[in-house]
């Protein structure tokens, strides 16, 4: 049902739900038990690059893009209804996860990490120089205390939520 490559997936964690985001800007939602499409949802400009649902409640789906932007859309609502658009990314946003039911972090080709308050749509705190390069993916511990991150600087790095300070650079180093 795309008409561009598929760039990421996301099962429901309560329902028989699957999302899809593509280069053709939008999200699909499919039935995966019936195997049928559902619908389509539209808002970004370019191409979906990462997909996270909110996991305690399942309230809310986070979607980043190349357009420079996050969506969260509402999924109580029985339109998958876009609730908000956040801007502060000054390029592609490559990832997002959700740090509790208020906070996600997004990871972006600016070499920034943004920390988001979901209910009133405004960062509250951007975190710079971590990495060198594009940094393609954040995740939060399960527990919330420590987000790890990657980049095209070929550095994994480990990170307190709370003061983002360093906890650990993973790389290889060369043995001599």
């Amino acid at each position: 049902s795309h008409r561009s490559p598929i760039t990421c997936v996301l099962l429901h964690p309560a329902y028989p739900v699957m999302f899809s985001g593509s280069e053709d800007a939008t999200i699909k939602v499919w039935d995966y038990e019936a195997g049928e499409y559902e619908r389509t949802m539209k808002g970004h400009t370019d191409s979906v690059n990462c997909l996270a649902i909110e996991p305690s409640k399942a309230k809310y789906l986070a979607s980043t893009s190349a357009d420079m932007t996050v969506k969260i859309w509402d999924l109580e609502s029985g339109d998958f209804d876009c609730i908000k658009t956040l801007k502060g990314h000054d390029h592609n946003v490559s990832s997002v996860n959700f740090i509790n039911m208020e906070i996600i972090c997004t990871s972006s080709r600016d070499r920034t990490i943004k920390l988001w308050n979901v209910t009133n749509g405004f960062c509250v705190k951007t975190v710079e120089d971590l990495h060198t390069d594009w940094i393609r993916k954040v995740l939060p511990s399960p527990c919330g205390k420590f987000i790890a991150s990657c980049s095209n600087d070929q550095t994994v790095k480990v990170w307190s939520a709370e003061k983002f300070e360093e906890k650990a650079d993973l790389r290889e180093h060369e043995h001599v």
